[in-house]
């Protein structure tokens, strides 16, 4: 199940969806848009304006915002556990998820695997994650539903609402 999607404060979906450019995966559509500003801090209007996430602004710079994405990605890439401000695993595709020259791309990098029963999927019990602070297995990922955050915070970064796991090798030492 996605998280919440529909009205809500500050969000948009819909028709709206329409005037936002932004370059995705086929697997993937964007479904809302919530708290979207610009680098001055300007929030446009989607019902009216035309944005695209896929540019950056003449400054460098492109629009924040929480951004749900419906769809799934079967992704082969390492699983890792590293504790950070912005949580403790992680997930690189071992190929690009999407094409370069794309201001959005550089989401698609790395993602969060913040779900409550990701460590059970992953087979990482608690024993083991204590003794290590870096440990990585190969993996075989079925990622679902995500939340694009782009801002400033520790927590930015796409994080997928749901994972399936194809297969998974032991975790190992970090290298």
């Amino acid at each position: 199940m996605l998280a919440q999607y529909g009205p809500a404060t500050g969000c948009s979906c819909g028709s709206d969806l329409l005037h936002v450019e932004i370059s995705l995966p086929k697997e993937l559509k964007l479904v809302q848009v919530c708290e979207l500003r610009d680098s001055k801090g300007q929030k446009p209007d989607l019902s009216r304006e035309r944005i695209s996430l896929d540019r950056y602004d003449a400054n460098g710079n492109t629009y924040d915002g929480k951004f749900v994405l419906q769809g799934s990605l079967h992704l082969q890439g390492i699983v890792s556990y590293e504790p950070s401000d912005g949580g403790d695993l992680w997930f690189m595709p071992r190929r690009p998820v999407m094409q370069k020259n794309t201001a959005f791309e550089p989401h698609f990098r790395q993602f969060a695997l913040r779900m409550q029963d990701a460590y059970v999927k992953l087979k990482l019990g608690k024993a083991r994650r204590v003794k290590s602070s870096c440990l990585q297995a190969k993996a075989d990922l079925i990622l679902r539903d995500f939340v694009v955050l782009v801002d400033e915070s520790e927590g930015a970064g796409i994080s997928p609402n749901a994972i399936e796991v194809k297969s998974i090798s032991s975790f190992e030492q970090c290298k």
